[in-house]
């Protein structure tokens, strides 16, 4: 177990590679896109991000402040069958940061604590 979560993970499916990036396009809203064009399009977009060149990296789109959502980067393969998508999951950098800070700040309180009070 790491101390930051992060997970790897490959899928293979039957269709071409331009289907599969075609698919995570239409369904990823580009992060320069004004939400006001969002609305008038009438799309339902399940992510945030940029997906090009048979590479993407997106996050899932969420109506409520959360900080342990994972960002997902990976890039897709083409075979003679089908493709392999590669994903990559990780924390964001502030929510590593945020992390980090806390933990290192309660160890060492834990560690004082155990000091002044024997």
């Amino acid at each position: 177990m790491t101390f930051f979560p992060f997970r790897e993970e490959t899928l293979i499916y039957p269709f071409s590679s331009v289907r599969a990036e075609a698919l995570l396009f239409n369904r990823t809203k580009d992060p320069s896109t004004e939400k006001e064009e969002v609305e008038i399009a009438g799309k339902d977009y399940l992510f945030n991000g940029i997906v090009e060149n048979g590479k993407y990296s997106v996050s899932v789109i969420i109506k409520h402040h959360q900080n342990f959502i994972p960002f997902i980067e990976g890039h897709v393969e083409k075979t003679s069958l089908g493709c392999i998508i590669h994903s990559k999951y990780r924390l964001f950098f502030s929510t590593r940061v945020l992390l980090g800070f806390w933990s290192i700040l309660t160890f060492g309180l834990g560690v004082l604590y155990l000091f002044i009070n024997p």
